[in-house]
This record gives C-alpha cells, sequence and structure tokens, in this order.
C-alpha cells in the first residue's frame, strides 16, 4: 500500500466511461480531476473520495482501501459522501455545483460535476490585489445567497464556504463547490479526522463535537468571512481567538469591517459585521434574510426588527392588510376582539413598522 494518501489516479485512467485527463486539485478528504465523458463526449470534474485519515492507495494505483484500524470508520464516511452526491445531485441552480454522475467503484465513489472554465476566488483574490468594488462583490454574492437559500430550504448545509469553494466562471458567473456536509458528518462520528472545516471561515459552533447548534447561521458566518477577505485583504482571525479574547474581557482581535473604510457604503460594511457576530443567535438566521439587505442597503438587525413588528406578514402585503393582520391574529386556533383604541394603536405602529422598512434613510442603516 502507497504511503502517500495523496497519490493520484494514473493519468489516462478510466473511471467506466469517464477518463482521468488531469488533476484539479488535492485535498484532505479526496481529489479532484478533469475527466473526458466518452459517452456524452463532454469534460466534468471527476471528484474521487480518498480521505487521508481512514483510506491509502493501494499498490495498484487504482484502488482505494481503508486503512486496517479505521475500517468502519471509512465505510460509514463512504455512505455519507455517496448520500452528499444524491443531495447535490437533487439541485439545479445556477449558482450551485451541478452533479450529472455519481458511481461505486475500486473501493471508492466518485462524482462527477459539471466542468466550468474558471477559477476559484482563492486564485482571483492573489491574482487581484486590489480591493475589488462593492458593486462587483455584489453581483457575486447575491447569486450566492439565492443559490444557498435554496440550499437551506432543502434542510441542507454547506459547511465549508470560503473563496476557496467559490468558483468564478469566465463569463463571472459564482459557483458553490465543494460542500464540507459529509466532512462534518464524518468528523462528529470519528472524533479524529482533521480538516473537517477551514479556520477563520468556521464560526464557534462548528467547534463543537456535534451540529446541533448548526444551521443556516453557520453558512452565514462562513460567507461574512469571505467578504470579510474581500474587502480587507487579510483572512479573518479564527472564532475561537476572538471568543477566547472576548471572554477574557480584551478587544475582539478582529478589527470591525466598518471600520476598513475605503470606497464601501457604511451599510455594506455593517452586513459584513453583523454576519461575523461570534453568537450564532445574534446573527442573521436566514439567506433571505442577508439577500434583502443585500438588495436593500438595509443592516440586517433593522431588518429583523421591522420583521418582527411584522410577525407572519408578508413583506409584499400592503399597509393596510397588515395592520388588518397584526388586529387580528390568531392565538390557539381562535380570534381575539381588539378594543378601538387599541387596535388604532396597533395599526398606527404597524404602518410606522411599514414605512421604517421601506424608507430611504433606512438605506443609510
Amino acid at each position: 500500500m502507497s504511503k502517500d494518501p495523496d497519490q493520484h489516479l494514473p493519468l489516462g485512467f478510466c473511471v467506466e466511461n469517464y477518463e482521468v485527463r488531469a488533476v484539479l486539485g488535492l485535498g484532505g478528504f479526496g481529489i479532484t480531476y478533469k475527466a473526458w465523458d466518452s459517452t456524452l463526449e463532454r469534460w466534468v470534474a471527476l471528484k474521487e473520495f480518498l480521505p487521508a485519515d481512514l483510506a491509502l492507495r493501494d499498490t495498484d494505483n487504482t484502488t482505494v482501501r481503508a486503512r486496517s484500524d479505521r475500517e468502519e470508520d471509512y465505510r460509514y464516511a463512504l455512505d455519507r459522501f455517496l448520500l452528499e452526491a444524491r443531495t447535490l445531485a437533487r439541485f439545479q441552480h445556477p449558482n450551485i455545483v451541478r452533479v450529472v454522475d455519481f458511481l461505486q467503484a475500486n473501493g471508492t465513489a466518485y462524482l462527477m460535476m459539471e466542468y466550468v472554465e474558471g477559477q476559484a476566488l482563492s486564485t482571483y483574490l492573489r491574482k487581484h490585489p486590489e480591493r475589488i468594488p462593492e458593486e462587483r462583490l455584489r453581483s457575486w454574492f447575491v447569486p450566492l445567497l439565492k443559490g444557498l437559500a435554496k440550499v437551506h430550504d432543502a434542510g441542507f448545509l454547506h459547511r465549508d464556504i470560503k473563496p476557496g469553494n467559490i468558483y468564478l466562471s469566465d463569463e463571472g458567473v459564482p459557483i458553490l463547490i465543494d460542500f464540507g456536509a459529509a466532512r462534518q458528518a464524518i468528523g462528529e462520528h470519528s472524533k479524529s479526522v482533521t480538516g473537517i472545516f477551514t479556520a477563520g471561515y468556521a464560526p464557534i459552533e462548528q467547534y463543537a463535537t456535534d451540529a446541533k447548534n448548526q444551521g443556516p447561521w453557520t453558512d452565514l458566518y462562513a460567507l461574512g468571512a469571505t467578504l470579510y477577505r474581500c474587502v480587507s485583504r487579510a483572512s479573518p482571525v479564527d472564532a475561537p481567538a476572538r471568543q477566547s479574547a472576548v471572554l477574557e474581557g480584551e478587544a475582539d482581535p478582529l478589527t470591525p469591517a466598518a471600520e476598513l473604510g475605503g470606497s464601501y457604503s457604511q451599510p455594506f460594511l455593517t452586513l459584513i459585521d453583523e454576519l461575523l457576530v461570534l453568537a450564532a443567535r445574534h446573527r442573521p438566521q436566514s439567506a433571505a434574510a442577508v439577500l434583502a439587505a443585500l438588495e436593500q442597503g438595509i443592516a440586517p438587525s433593522r431588518l429583523a426588527a421591522a420583521e418582527e413588528a411584522l410577525t407572519e406578514v408578508s413583506q409584499e402585503d400592503t399597509p393596510g392588510r397588515l395592520a388588518a393582520a397584526a388586529a387580528s391574529r390568531p392565538e390557539g386556533g381562535r380570534r381575539y376582539a381588539v378594543p378601538a383604541a387599541a387596535m388604532a394603536g396597533v395599526v398606527v405602529a404597524v404602518i410606522l413598522a411599514w414605512q421604517w422598512l421601506r424608507a430611504p434613510e433606512a438605506l443609510e442603516g
């Protein structure tokens, strides 16, 4: 058995109808290749599952075998990888990597994805040391949030958003790639697998031994950290280091984005800071809320306050319908009469909330 867990498949080797032509990337959980689909005559990105902590390449240079003391963990990990492949195959969104096939062979599994010419955001950042204009960042992150909202609506999380996992096509389309949900599950199961998430981009709840406190807000922290990297040109401070400093009564070592200045609008920088709040419950709780804040120029905290005032009422409703909904809300399946004076107060409060949410001055957040 080879001692090098990163040893790639020989170029020209075929996984069924997919011929390996080039290595695109190496990671702790697998290797990604550029491969030719001889059946449909197209290029694909082929990801081979090869977790370095759990398995090794065999001496034939093609087969993958579990380490002798990790066979049960490897089987569990392989099942989770396939489960993630099936989940991703359900998504048909221009900003989520498109899975075209997956299969098991050679003691492991392979995930085939649509191949798109372009580069990772991390590569773009290395090539362009200058600050990225806010307009361009919005053109990338608004579509990404729309894709992320679809993922969250399906009850799924990415769990490893970072510049290296955002792919920019040559046409400028941003795509979320390399989901980390399977890696997270594997780490929770084995308790010893490394590289489950990326320091600086993972929120504090991802450092726990289970995922019970994780949710959309976990991905949103990572998205905020990625935005922070784009506007500051510096890697974000690790969440544990930030929390340790705060608990010891020291200043948060992460310089707030709002203090970075430059050509970025204050609401945009405030949005980044709110995404990077340490306490999960104080962050924006949904991609939809962040998307609304980003598109409308309203700080998420203000948006959340207005949404709370308009509980269970669509923001697209008219002020009159908002008032009616607030004045007569079901409780335990019953409706209760509201005194005229109280109803008048509710009507005024709701209309003011509506106007506050929509007012131009809110854009100054």
